[in-house]
């Protein structure tokens, strides 16, 4: 029995001697083959598919024991100390390290030929399906999409670069230093986003149509490189089947290889995105900043028709894919948009500086006269005030960018080279009169400016050529919003500031007596403060008008929400002043009258009468003078309480103890005549005393005169 089991362990020796030299012949022989293929210098592409499968198969033979059985796994050559009990084994560990290193390096070039758009490469089905097979039985899914990723970057950085500095070479604009500049600036992807604004900033020296020249061509070049990138990433899905069969992860919080490949198409949107916002933002630099709203036009439009093209393109793959959702889970427009919105408020900020010095230095050079508002002005201007809703409609018409996902933003967006976005560009000229209830008379007839829809009779009030540039101003902004409302709340606050600075200029130039001072004006006069109230006047009717419309066209969101409160203390400024100037022209005609001096009952026989009509003669010649530059009410506004002043005058006299009964007859006489003129005027004496500190109640004083000779006798002797 013992030579029995002698010889059945001796042939189990044998045949396990047998195996593993035959399984070491094998692992050799496999090994020794994939490294003389690895080190020709002129491999065939074409067998790189075979030997990775070889690889692959050695690399389970000998680490993956996870699935064969314990008898198996005994003679594994994974196994515990089996490298190191066969010498000739040693090595094969570092060997495989080094090829698989080798053969990694390989597949992913052959997945870079297979995602980079070169021009020179063609991808087939078939071989896109073998390197997708190599990648997934070397797991370097994750490795491949990082590296690929970045490449494509770098590809896209690299391509725009090419366009732009060929541009601007082809310009003839840089200097010496500037093209040198342009030879180290922003080489690569990787480099900072400063860095890339440099040399986007050495177009500064460029007019806008030769940077939209260049804008154009870098959108077409990324537009054209995001277009066939994304053609074979959606081949290498569709062929590869990745979406379908690896659409969860293996493991419980790893991230689904669906998951990273479709990252790598969002990767390649953004960054087409990104560059694109930077040459958008790159013309907010104050010294290249657009200098009018057409050319802001230009470069938004451009930018939106551009991420309209992305949205295309992406909505092409989705439909060859399937399964990457609606376009603006990934295009959402953050960056492009955010790039738009800083060059709509650096215009608009730049715009606004120079209404402001517009309207300072107009306001300061003013002669405060009364100035034509015809038919054409009335009509260009008159429409800012108008919130029907055929007048808001149009307004909204112009839209150029309100968000990239409004469903509804192409409706909006207009070609500025077309004949209509021409047209569109001046909707308040291209108004016929006849169609505009607000416009006075033909092109030739001078009148009043009129506000449409103000409650109550107004035949229009005359404004000074300051006003007049107010006005265009406002419409100016009023066009603004239509066009470009994401800029509602700049738009807004630079309309409160303009407001303002006109407000206080007028009420410090005239009431502050600084248009004397300046030498602007000899003297503040009657007329002067006429045209001032009036100019005011109009800003207070006009602006809840304003407000109204504004409010139609705009979301309440975009609107700042001190915007009403700061329009309201404007409107309150503008009633404030517009009073003060009524007192003022009152003030101017009183103190005429003190120049006669003040009488006193003793002194009535001789001068009273003479300081009774002088009170009536320059009360009519300020009426005069009133008549052609304001409305009946603010008319009344300043005659009224003016009348009650000098009737309380005339009474600090008659109440006097020392006037006699002699003096008092011939007051009384004075005092009827007082009274009598006054009614001619259209005014009742007692309704002028009572009234005399309140130009709002004077100004909507209709009564006629009623007050009887004994009535009024009684208020001036007694003790009424």
């Amino acid at each position: 029995m013992m030579t029995i089991a002698q010889s059945y362990r001796l042939r189990n020796n044998l045949a396990a001697a047998r195996d593993l030299a035959t399984g070491v012949v094998e692992t050799l022989t496999k090994m020794v083959a994939i490294e003389n293929w690895i080190s020709l210098p002129e491999r065939n592409g074409a067998e790189l598919p075979l030997v990775v499968k070889n690889y692959c198969v050695l690399h389970n033979l000998l680490f993956e024991v996870d699935d064969v059985s314990p008898e198996q796994n005994r003679n594994s050559f994974g196994h515990s100390g089996l490298f190191a009990r066969v010498e000739m084994l040693e090595n094969v560990p570092e060997r495989m390290s080094a090829a698989k290193e080798s053969l990694r390096t390989m597949v992913m070039k052959q997945m870079e030929a297979v995602l980079m758009p070169h021009l020179e490469s063609e991808m087939s089905e078939d071989h896109a399906l073998g390197v997708c097979e190599m990648v997934t039985a070397m797991n370097l899914w994750p490795a491949v999409l990082r590296q690929n990723r970045e490449r494509l970057i770098e590809l896209l950085w690299s391509g725009v670069r090419d366009v732009f500095v060929s541009a601007i070479q082809s310009s003839g604009l840089l200097n010496d230093s500037a093209v040198q500049s342009l030879s180290t600036t922003a080489v690569t992807a990787s480099c900072s986003r400063d860095e890339k604004l440099s040399l986007i900033g050495l177009s500064d020296s460029c007019r806008l149509p030769a940077y939209m020249q260049i804008l154009n061509g870098v959108t077409a070049q990324i537009s054209d490189f995001v277009g066939r990138a994304s053609q074979r990433w959606a081949l290498l899905v569709v062929t590869s089947g990745v979406h379908c069969e690896q659409s969860e992860p293996a493991d419980e919080g790893e991230e689904s290889l669906w998951s990273m490949i479709r990252k790598h198409l969002f990767a390649l949107f953004s960054a087409a995105e990104g560059t694109t916002a930077l040459f958008i933002e790159a013309r907010a630099q104050p010294v290249c900043v657009p200098s009018n709203a057409r050319d802001l036009q230009l470069l938004l439009t451009a930018a939106q028709n551009f991420m309209q093209d992305m949205v295309a393109q992406f909505s092409r793959v989705a439909e060859t894919v399937g399964g990457l959702g609606d376009p603006w889970s990934c295009l959402c427009g953050k960056s492009l948009k955010a790039a738009m919105t800083r060059l709509g408020k650096e215009h608009v900020r730049s715009h606004h500086a120079r209404n402001i010095e517009k309207i300072r230095l107009t306001v300061e050079g003013e002669d405060w006269g009364p100035h034509d508002s015809d038919a054409d002005f009335q009509s260009r201007v008159c429409a800012v005030f108008r919130s029907d809703n055929d007048s808001v409609t149009q307004l909204k018409s112009l839209t150029v960018f309100t968000d990239f996902s409004d469903a509804n933003r192409s409706a909006h967006t207009a070609p500025c080279s077309s004949p209509e976005a021409e047209a569109a560009v001046q909707p308040h000229g291209g108004q016929s009169s006849s169609s505009d209830p607000s416009v006075v008379g033909d092109g030739d007839t001078k009148k009043p400016f009129l506000l449409p829809n103000v409650d109550g009779p107004l035949d229009g009030r005359v404004i000074s050529i300051s006003l007049q540039m107010l006005l265009e101003s406002l419409s100016d902004y009023d066009d603004y919003l239509g066009r470009f409302p994401f800029l509602a709340f700049d738009i807004m606050g630079e309309v409160y500031d303009l407001l303002k600075l006109y407000i206080s200029q007028c009420a410090a130039l005239l009431l502050g007596a600084m248009a004397v001072e300046n030498g602007t004006l000899a003297a503040i006069t009657v007329q002067h403060m006429a045209v001032a109230s009036q100019n005011l006047a109009l800003l207070y009717d006009g602006i809840p008008l304003i407000q109204k419309r504004w409010e139609k066209v705009v979301d309440v969101e975009k609107i700042s929400p001190s915007t009403p409160a700061d329009m309201a203390r404007v409107r309150q400024d503008c009633k404030t002043y517009r009073f003060e100037f009524f007192a003022k022209m009152a003030s101017l005609v009183k103190e005429k009258v003190d120049e006669v001096g003040v009488v006193s009952g003793a002194q009535w026989q001789a001068n009273g009468s003479e300081w009774v009509m002088t009170m009536l003669r320059e009360t009519a010649r300020l009426m005069r003078t009133l008549k052609p530059l304001l409305p009946p009410s603010d008319c009344r506004g300043v005659v009224v309480p003016l009348l009650g002043t000098f009737a309380r005058m005339i009474r600090a006299v008659t109440m006097s103890p020392d006037v006699d009964e002699g003096q008092r007859e011939t007051i009384r006489s004075d005092v009827l005549v007082f009274k009598a003129n006054l009614e001619k005027f259209g005014f009742d004496v007692l309704r002028c005393v009572a009234l005399y500190v309140s130009p709002v109640d004077a100004m909507n004083e209709l009564q006629e005169p009623c007050a009887t000779d004994e009535a009024v006798v009684e208020w001036f002797f007694g003790d009424v």
